[in-house]
């Protein structure tokens, strides 16, 4: 299962990328500025929805070979912080910290859950 890992781990990536990307563009492309916001909250909502499955799916089966509950406890806290984030109640700029900081902590998991993966 390091294959839905690996994907899990691309899919925060993509997120985190666009999370910082998106207030550098509102600076230094002000006119572009609407159409980047209505489509910064679809874009994390599409990516939620595709990413949770398949990051669920990669840390059960990570855990069934691992047995290692604190990769899944970090992955869930991960998971959690970037559903607050595109909930959007602490406003802009905590909807970008929480779905970084969802998307580091949710990378985290994978990688650690790829790597107990090998070892077991």
């Amino acid at each position: 299962m390091q294959k839905l890992d690996r994907i899990a781990i691309v899919l925060s990536g993509i997120c985190l990328v666009h999370c910082l990307a998106i207030p550098l563009a509102l600076v230094v492309l002000p006119t572009l500025g609407g159409l980047l916001f209505e489509s910064h909250e679809l874009f994390h909502a599409f990516l939620l929805v595709l990413g949770m499955p398949i990051s669920v799916v990669a840390l059960v089966f990570g855990y069934r070979r691992h047995g290692h509950g604190n990769i899944v406890a970090v992955g869930t806290a991960g998971l959690c912080l970037m559903l607050l984030g595109i909930m959007h109640l602490f406003g802009d700029a905590g909807e970008v910290a929480a779905t970084v900081a969802g998307a580091l902590v949710l990378t985290a998991a994978h990688v650690m859950n790829m790597r107990k993966s090998l070892h077991h």
